[in-house]
């Protein structure tokens, strides 16, 4: 048993994927990391800590508060070792503006 929400939850249900054969049409993937207690529950921001964004060989990670992004081609360098944001401005913003779209949290 669980509680059924009142509207539809974004994003999509990985469980489905996984029984249809792991496929699925998106080309860029977004996801939010939270502290393990949520410390206002009518605040999810204050327990923010980093958004994340995956397109092609990129990864782009935002800690929340900083700005001091992290990107990393995840093709090369599969550990995330090797911080390339100073050295690929243009990749850092244009993943940047589409975590903004699809999350703006409160700073």
């Amino acid at each position: 048993t669980g509680v059924t929400p009142k509207d539809p939850l974004p994003g999509v249900d990985l469980a489905q994927i996984a029984s249809s054969g792991g496929k699925v049409n998106r080309t860029t993937l977004f996801g939010a990391i939270f502290d393990h207690d949520v410390a206002e529950i009518d605040r999810p921001e204050a327990s923010l800590q980093f958004r994340w964004c995956r397109e092609s060989n990129w990864k782009l990670i935002i800690p929340h508060g900083s700005s001091s992004p992290e990107l990393y081609d995840v093709n090369q360098d599969p550990h995330e070792t090797n911080n390339l944001a100073e050295q690929n401005d243009a990749v850092v913003s244009c993943l940047s503006k589409k975590i903004d779209f699809w999350g703006q949290v409160a700073r």
